[in-house]
Protein backbone atom coordinates (compact mmCIF):
# COMPACT_ATOMS: atom_id res chain seq x y z
CA UNK A 1 0.00 0.00 0.00
CA UNK A 2 2.85 2.37 0.83
CA UNK A 3 4.41 1.87 -2.59
CA UNK A 4 1.14 2.68 -4.35
CA UNK A 5 0.77 5.80 -2.16
CA UNK A 6 4.31 6.86 -3.08
CA UNK A 7 3.52 6.54 -6.77
CA UNK A 8 0.47 8.77 -6.30
CA UNK A 9 2.54 11.33 -4.38
CA UNK A 10 5.23 11.30 -7.07
CA UNK A 11 2.57 11.84 -9.74
CA UNK A 12 1.03 14.78 -7.85
CA UNK A 13 4.26 16.41 -6.64
CA UNK A 14 4.81 18.58 -9.75
CA UNK A 15 1.27 19.93 -9.39
CA UNK A 16 1.75 21.10 -5.81
CA UNK A 17 3.59 24.27 -6.82
CA UNK A 18 0.87 25.12 -9.36
CA UNK A 19 -1.86 24.48 -6.78
CA UNK A 20 -0.12 26.73 -4.27
CA UNK A 21 0.22 29.48 -6.88
CA UNK A 22 -3.46 29.17 -7.81
CA UNK A 23 -4.41 29.35 -4.14
CA UNK A 24 -2.45 32.58 -3.65
CA UNK A 25 -4.08 34.10 -6.73
CA UNK A 26 -7.50 33.19 -5.38
CA UNK A 27 -6.54 34.58 -1.97
CA UNK A 28 -5.39 37.89 -3.52
CA UNK A 29 -8.62 38.23 -5.49
CA UNK A 30 -10.67 37.57 -2.35
CA UNK A 31 -8.71 40.21 -0.42
CA UNK A 32 -9.20 42.81 -3.17
CA UNK A 33 -12.93 42.05 -3.41
CA UNK A 34 -13.24 42.30 0.37
CA UNK A 35 -11.39 45.63 0.32
CA UNK A 36 -13.75 46.87 -2.39
CA UNK A 37 -16.81 45.81 -0.36
CA UNK A 38 -15.49 47.54 2.78
CA UNK A 39 -14.75 50.73 0.81
CA UNK A 40 -18.21 50.59 -0.72
CA UNK A 41 -19.81 50.38 2.78
CA UNK A 42 -17.76 53.42 3.89
CA UNK A 43 -18.51 55.17 0.57
CA UNK A 44 -14.77 55.65 -0.04
CA UNK A 45 -14.61 56.03 -3.81
CA UNK A 46 -10.81 56.42 -3.97
CA UNK A 47 -10.22 53.08 -2.27
CA UNK A 48 -12.95 51.50 -4.41
CA UNK A 49 -11.23 52.79 -7.54
CA UNK A 50 -7.79 51.56 -6.40
CA UNK A 51 -9.17 48.09 -5.50
CA UNK A 52 -10.97 47.85 -8.84
CA UNK A 53 -7.89 48.89 -10.82
CA UNK A 54 -5.70 46.48 -8.82
CA UNK A 55 -8.19 43.67 -9.48
CA UNK A 56 -8.31 44.47 -13.21
CA UNK A 57 -4.52 44.81 -13.51
CA UNK A 58 -3.85 41.57 -11.60
CA UNK A 59 -6.36 39.58 -13.64
CA UNK A 60 -5.27 41.29 -16.88
CA UNK A 61 -8.80 42.22 -17.85
CA UNK A 62 -7.56 44.93 -20.23
CA UNK A 63 -5.91 42.36 -22.53
CA UNK A 64 -7.75 40.41 -25.19
CA UNK A 65 -8.15 36.69 -24.71
CA UNK A 66 -5.89 34.56 -26.84
CA UNK A 67 -7.74 33.28 -29.86
CA UNK A 68 -7.19 29.75 -31.04
CA UNK A 69 -5.51 29.54 -34.42
CA UNK A 70 -7.98 28.26 -37.01
CA UNK A 71 -6.27 25.12 -38.29
CA UNK A 72 -8.07 25.25 -41.63
CA UNK A 73 -6.31 28.54 -42.43
CA UNK A 74 -2.79 27.19 -41.79
CA UNK A 75 -1.05 26.76 -45.11
CA UNK A 76 1.38 23.88 -45.45
CA UNK A 77 4.75 25.13 -46.65
CA UNK A 78 5.79 23.64 -49.96
CA UNK A 79 8.75 21.28 -49.78
CA UNK A 80 10.95 20.66 -52.77
CA UNK A 81 13.82 18.18 -52.51
CA UNK A 82 17.08 19.44 -53.93
CA UNK A 83 20.74 18.50 -54.00
CA UNK A 84 21.92 22.07 -54.51
CA UNK A 85 24.38 23.07 -51.78
CA UNK A 86 23.41 26.72 -52.16
CA UNK A 87 20.23 25.96 -50.18
CA UNK A 88 22.44 25.43 -47.12
CA UNK A 89 24.45 28.55 -47.85
CA UNK A 90 27.41 26.61 -49.23
CA UNK A 91 28.99 27.89 -52.41
CA UNK A 92 28.82 25.24 -55.14
CA UNK A 93 32.15 23.85 -56.37
CA UNK A 94 32.62 24.42 -60.08
CA UNK A 95 33.34 21.24 -62.12
CA UNK A 96 32.73 19.04 -59.11
CA UNK A 97 32.38 15.85 -61.17
CA UNK A 98 35.79 16.38 -62.77
CA UNK A 99 37.37 16.88 -59.34
CA UNK A 100 35.74 13.69 -58.09
CA UNK A 101 37.12 11.73 -61.04
CA UNK A 102 40.61 13.15 -60.42
CA UNK A 103 40.47 12.13 -56.73
CA UNK A 104 39.32 8.61 -57.66
CA UNK A 105 42.17 8.28 -60.17
CA UNK A 106 44.67 9.61 -57.60
CA UNK A 107 43.66 7.15 -54.88
CA UNK A 108 43.51 4.24 -57.31
CA UNK A 109 47.07 5.03 -58.38
CA UNK A 110 48.19 5.08 -54.73
CA UNK A 111 46.65 1.68 -54.00
CA UNK A 112 48.24 -0.28 -56.86
CA UNK A 113 50.69 -2.03 -54.48
CA UNK A 114 47.88 -3.64 -52.47
CA UNK A 115 47.78 -7.40 -52.99
CA UNK A 116 44.74 -9.60 -52.83
CA UNK A 117 45.16 -12.46 -50.37
CA UNK A 118 43.67 -15.89 -50.65
CA UNK A 119 40.94 -16.78 -48.25
CA UNK A 120 38.63 -19.66 -47.61
CA UNK A 121 34.91 -19.38 -46.96
CA UNK A 122 33.93 -20.83 -43.59
CA UNK A 123 31.19 -23.43 -43.77
CA UNK A 124 29.14 -22.55 -40.73
CA UNK A 125 26.11 -24.66 -41.65
CA UNK A 126 23.76 -21.83 -40.78
CA UNK A 127 20.64 -23.87 -41.46
CA UNK A 128 21.72 -26.25 -38.69
CA UNK A 129 22.82 -23.48 -36.34
CA UNK A 130 19.65 -21.42 -36.68
CA UNK A 131 17.12 -24.12 -37.60
CA UNK A 132 13.98 -24.41 -35.48
CA UNK A 133 13.86 -28.23 -35.37
CA UNK A 134 17.26 -28.78 -33.70
CA UNK A 135 17.60 -29.25 -29.96
CA UNK A 136 19.64 -26.89 -27.85
CA UNK A 137 22.33 -29.49 -27.14
CA UNK A 138 22.90 -30.19 -30.84
CA UNK A 139 23.20 -26.47 -31.48
CA UNK A 140 25.71 -26.01 -28.69
CA UNK A 141 27.76 -29.01 -29.91
CA UNK A 142 27.90 -27.55 -33.41
CA UNK A 143 28.81 -24.16 -32.02
CA UNK A 144 31.67 -25.72 -30.05
CA UNK A 145 32.93 -27.39 -33.25
CA UNK A 146 32.86 -24.03 -35.06
CA UNK A 147 34.77 -22.36 -32.23
CA UNK A 148 37.30 -25.22 -32.20
CA UNK A 149 37.73 -24.93 -36.00
CA UNK A 150 38.26 -21.16 -35.76
CA UNK A 151 40.81 -21.58 -32.98
CA UNK A 152 42.74 -24.15 -35.02
CA UNK A 153 42.93 -21.88 -38.10
CA UNK A 154 44.31 -18.92 -36.16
Amino acid sequence: MAYSDLSVIKAMHPHLAQASRDYHRWQYNEMILETYQMAKKRKDTKTMERAASSYARYNRIDLEDEQAVPYDLIVVQPFTATDAPSVLGIKPIPNVQEKIQKMIAKYRAETIDIEDVEYEEADLEENVLFGDDETESAKSQLLMKVIYYLCQTN
